[in-house]
């Protein structure tokens, strides 16, 4: 007897879009919408959402939206919901502040939020309005493009067959072109069409208009001129910082460096004795910063290596390896992971306003929890020294971040005359012209890179520095960092660091009012290498509008 394998079953046809299209139209039908997953058994029904094909965590994307006759299970209708929208559903606690906080926040956010709106309406003014439907609000998942990952704002766009959901910017694109040949790929190895796209909305008109409305109301506080000059950024003491004094430096979009945040007894906290005694049993990953190459490693043979340099791989070789540790913990919540760390690290930090979980400036504490808001931090960066400082490789390349963030030096094995790290952090207005010079390295050393800044390929040395400012007219703000040194990196602002001496830094992601047009420009680049856009960006505005006014 010869055993049989079970046959995949044959996809039907792909229903036609015209025949989708004149349901969407149709007003004189009993629709019976889908109250359960498309792999219920309680239902049959022969095309299933992406989510229940690969069984994803997400839920069913045409619950409640996908709806069909009593007579017809084939063609489907689409309903529109017509209950609260996420505005008016979910709410966050406002924070306590003072009247010309809130009035400063709203001012410096109002035109983004703005353009925002009024694109979006732009583009559904562009279809029929009987075609366009309005989902319920999603909870627990962010709601991102499943083409380019950037998070969907309002109006998107569902194939009727598979539920995959673009964004304006993806459906625009030219689906014949052979880089956005996925764009057509339905479930079951089928086709679909632009025609078998539905324009999905997500809030209420009348939501988004009163929004307009009141941004409209708002007199905009005018973006600062760009950055000329890279020789002045703010240099200050942790006793001497001021909210003021701060806010006057971020807004010019400059890096700021605030000196001796820590004590006595966090010193002794964040020792590499106290990650050995407390955490040496523990295994995490481990990066060559030179061949990027990743390997586990218990962490008590990183610490015993990072005390005593002899330890390290390559050393009697005179080439002793430049290895580091990124965002430890990966996965795990800090503050469960490391409680004392966590307490201590956000008690140090300066301008608490800005970068801390309930800074009354950091917009990122508005998104409702229904959004699954982003970890932002804290996590750890632990690396060797490199004694060729920025003559040589770098301990984090050159790369740019869609928020802003603050870093600080919690224990460094030694400094010398210098520092025990340098860093080049260069203005949000030479980005291009760094692209176009990384690019032309790419080329030069025969390079498969997709994206210049955002594979974090490179370390630009002195020898490389030099080359760029005579070519481009390109400086970076040098920045030399000590244990106790809090450095503030504006969002939209390409860096690098390179450690003398083997480090130990800590760092918090946060989103400022300051700097929204540049996280905005970010997430559109990051969508352009298909990197998640965690950040959430247009969602947190609209949710820090409402929360605010």
């Amino acid at each position: 007897m010869t055993a049989t394998t079970k046959s995949k079953p044959i996809p039907k046809p792909t229903v036609e879009a015209s025949l989708i299209r004149a349901n969407l139209r149709r007003t004189d039908v009993l629709l019976k919408p889908q109250k359960s997953a498309c792999h219920s058994p309680k239902i049959n029904i022969r095309d299933r959402c992406k989510a229940c094909v690969n069984k994803k965590r997400e839920g069913c994307r045409f619950q409640s939206i996908r709806a069909f006759t009593a007579d017809d299970k084939e063609v489907p209708h689409f309903a529109n919901f017509d209950g609260p929208d996420a505005v008016v559903k979910y709410k966050v606690p406002k924070k306590t502040g003072q009247a010309s906080h809130r009035e400063a926040v709203l001012q410096t956010i109002c035109k983004a939020l703005t353009k925002l709106i009024k694109d979006d309406a732009r583009q559904i003014a562009k279809h029929d309005s009987p075609l366009i439907r309005r989902r319920a609000p999603f909870a627990n998942m962010r709601h991102v493009c499943d083409s380019c990952l950037t998070s969907i704002f309002n109006l998107h766009y569902m194939c009727s067959i598979c539920a995959l959901d673009l964004c304006v910017d993806c459906y625009s694109k030219n689906w014949k072109l052979k880089p956005n040949a996925h764009l057509n790929r339905c479930s079951y190895r089928r086709i679909h069409t632009r025609e078998h796209m539905v324009p999905v909305v997500k809030y209420q008109a009348a939501t988004l208009k009163m929004l307009e409305k009141q941004c409209d109301d708002m007199e905009p506080i005018n973006s600062p001129d760009p950055v000329t000059d890279q020789s002045e950024f703010l240099t200050t003491d942790a006793s001497s910082i001021t909210l003021e004094t701060f806010r006057h430096c971020w807004q010019q979009g400059k890096p700021v460096v605030v000196t001796n945040v820590m004590g006595e007894k966090s010193r002794m906290l964040w020792s590499p004795s106290t990650f050995l005694e407390n955490h040496g049993g523990a295994t995490t990953e481990v990066i060559d910063c030179k061949t990027r190459a990743v390997n586990e490693s218990s962490v008590k043979t990183f610490f015993e290596a990072y005390i005593d340099p002899s330890l390290r791989p390559g050393y009697a070789d005179g080439a002793p390896a430049v290895l580091k540790i990124k965002d430890w913990p990966p996965k795990e919540n800090f503050e469960l992971r490391f409680p004392d760390l966590y307490h201590d690290f956000m008690e140090m930090l300066p301008i608490k306003e800005y970068c801390t979980v309930d800074g009354y400036f950091n917009l990122s504490n508005r998104l409702p929890v229904e959004y699954l808001p982003p970890d932002l931090g804290p996590k750890m960066f632990i690396a060797y020294g490199a004694s060729e400082g920025e003559q040589g490789i770098g301990t984090t390349n050159l790369h740019c971040d869609m928020a802003d963030a603050v870093n600080v030096m919690c224990h460094a094995s030694k400094t010398s005359d210098h520092a025990a790290a340098v860093w080049d952090i260069f203005p949000y207005e030479s980005l291009m012209a760094i692209r176009t010079f990384v690019t032309k390295l790419a080329e030069e050393r025969r390079k498969k890179i997709r994206d210049p800044i955002h594979d974090q390929w490179i370390y630009l040395n002195d020898v490389l520095l030099k080359r760029l400012e005579k070519e481009h007219g390109v400086k970076s703000w040098r920045i030399y960092q000590n244990p106790g040194d809090a450095v503030f990196i504006p969002a939209g602002c390409a860096h690098q660091v390179s450690n003398y001496h083997s480090a130990i830094k800590c760092a918090y992601d946060f989103v400022s009012p300051e700097n929204v047009g540049r996280c905005l420009d970010i997430t559109d680049q990051f969508g352009r290498v298909r990197r998640e856009d965690a950040l959430q960006l247009k969602n947190t505005l609209l949710f820090a509008w409402s929360n605010l006014y």
